[in-house]
């Protein structure tokens, strides 16, 4: 039995030893190895990737990707240049990197595989980004001139679908140094008489080109367009640079909402509620005004009806037995004023 055992040891110190062998095995398959290209993008868009796939057939082998300039020089991972060090490298352009700015364009690239004391190279791949069309413009939209008293908003909107806003800051007033404004409001500040700068921070959602010719145009509640400069960032990363638009205002004194919510009809099941409106209220745009009906089971805890958003509300069969109610604000007004309950 002791014997059995001894052998069976034997043979698996064997194994390990075979499979430890096995595994630092360093070599091309081919006695002459070729460097196969998988995939290629030589040209594209400045601010977007080009990039080789190669592959060469072997075990445990090492790839270096090199660039060329009075020598070839081994490359490593930045902002620009990825997987340098496996089959697939990928060099990350901006924008601005097209036509005669595109020095990149007569650089040779090259991938030195190895296996062991044993290399050999790829073809030599040249890279070239062409120009993107200016982007015109983007709109944004959801930003107001700020009221005496209320803290600011950091909400904003690209009404171009070709961006997002990033971050949205505000800058007291008379704050300033080269252009430049701080520190940013926080969010427990409230404004005073005085001009403000907001400063929205646009990105696009793809790399385009942004020149002094591009605008913002900040669609205000007022409908009257505003045309500011996109200011470029005095460093962008990964070739998607997020831009800001600086936009003053000057804070105004604040109007408080008051009016009165008059029910003309009854409290009907699949029957439109009609209201009548008092007061400032009555005065005000229609299109600035906002309307939320309310929905209550014991008159204390109130929840938004979903989609309930304009002036006139039709009950539902699930709204029997429950108590209703309209809250009503406005564009450029404090506060908001709510009708009495009706079941």
């Amino acid at each position: 039995m002791k014997k059995v055992v001894h052998i069976s040891l034997s043979i698996t110190l064997c194994l390990i030893m075979v499979l430890g062998l096995f595994s630092s095995t360093i070599a091309f398959a081919d006695d002459e190895p070729v460097v196969k290209v998988v995939d290629s993008v030589l040209t594209a868009y400045e601010g977007s990737a080009a990039g080789v796939e190669i592959e060469v057939t072997g075990i445990n082998l090492t790839y270096q990707w090199q660039a060329k300039g009075s020598k070839w020089i081994d490359l490593e991972d930045n902002h620009a240049y990825k997987g340098t060090k496996t089959p697939h490298f990928q060099f990350q352009s901006r924008i601005g990197w097209a036509g005669q700015n595109n020095s990149f364009a007569s650089i040779p690239f090259r991938c030195k595989v190895s296996a062991g004391n044993k290399s050999i190279y790829s073809q030599e791949f040249m890279f070239n980004f062409i120009e993107r069309e200016p982007l015109k413009q983007a709109v944004i939209s959801g930003i107001d001139a700020p009221l005496y008293g209320q803290t600011p908003d950091y909400t904003a909107d690209a009404g171009d679908s070709s961006y997002s806003i990033s971050k949205v800051e505000w800058f007291g007033p008379g704050i300033k140094t080269n252009s430049v404004y701080y520190p940013p409001m926080s969010e427990s500040s409230t404004f005073t008489k005085g001009i403000y700068h907001c400063r929205v921070y646009v990105e696009p959602k793809e790399p385009y080109k942004i020149d002094e010719n591009t605008v913002a145009y900040l669609d205000s509640t007022d409908n009257t367009p505003h045309k500011f400069i996109v200011t470029p960032p005095a460093e962008g990363t990964n070739g998607m640079d997020t831009y800001f638009v600086n936009i003053p205002f000057t804070a105004k004194e604040a109007v408080m909402l008051t009016g009165g919510i008059t029910f003309t009809s009854g409290i009907r099941c699949d029957t439109p509620i009609s209201v009548a409106l008092g007061d400032v209220v009555s005065t005000i745009d229609e299109d600035k005004v906002h309307y939320q009906w309310q929905i209550s089971e014991d008159g204390s805890t109130w929840n938004d009806i979903t989609d309930a958003t304009k002036k006139n509300y039709t009950p539902t069969a699930d709204d029997v037995g429950k108590q209703i109610r309209l809250v009503i604000s406005a564009d450029g007004y404090v506060g908001e004023f709510v009708s009495e309950a009706k079941m």
